[in-house]
């Protein structure tokens, strides 16, 4: 992530391939280890931003791909497992974010609203949790641009509508938040 932040792309491809590299043996050493695949996981959504970065559009996302089968498999056999249900939220917008850039509306489309059950499959697991309220507003907010995009006007105006009372219930309830702050401006943009 340092190197990929440096701009240094190469040096940041070496050290996810290396560290995917490692997980792998770990997996291969012990199938059952949730934890180790769910690392795999992560490391393949930061190969998909190294060539997200790079320009690579085709593989970031094939990678995004690969880490939203992972953590769709680890879910299938522990339904439960919170930090596999993160990290699909998280894939999730990466690909969708990919699809919609790469023109292909419909996936993004089905990505966001996959994105949308995950994010309120985890806020009904923690209703009060402030990070899993913002990103069902992030996911209703993307829901919106993909619609506005495709001159779906009054759906996009419904998600934005629904996104903003979230980021103006989390910006009231955290007046010092400089990030709920933020999300409530980006909302009202």
């Amino acid at each position: 992530d340092a190197c990929l932040a440096k701009g240094d792309i190469s040096a940041a491809q070496q050290h996810v391939s290396r560290a995917l590299q490692a997980y792998q043996g770990i997996a291969q050493r012990d199938p059952a280890d949730a934890n180790s695949r769910l690392n795999i996981a992560c490391t393949h959504a930061q190969i998909g931003d190294t060539r997200a970065r790079s320009g690579d559009t085709a593989g970031a996302l094939e990678s995004y791909t690969v880490a939203t089968e992972i953590c769709e498999s680890l879910l299938q056999e522990h339904h439960d497992n919170l930090p596999a249900l993160n990290n699909l939220s998280c894939m999730l917008l990466r690909l969708g974010a990919m699809h919609a850039q790469s023109a292909r509306p419909d996936e993004a489309m089905r990505c966001y609203e996959r994105n949308l059950q995950v994010q309120q499959r985890l806020l009904d697991q923690s209703p009060s949790d402030v990070t899993q309220r913002r990103g069902l507003s992030v996911a209703l907010g993307r829901l919106g641009d993909v619609c506005l995009q495709q001159a779906r006007i009054d759906e996009a105006i419904r998600y934005y509508e629904d996104s903003l009372k979230i980021a103006d219930s989390l910006a009231e309830a955290t007046p010092g938040d400089r990030r709920a702050q933020r999300d409530l401006y980006v909302s009202l943009g």
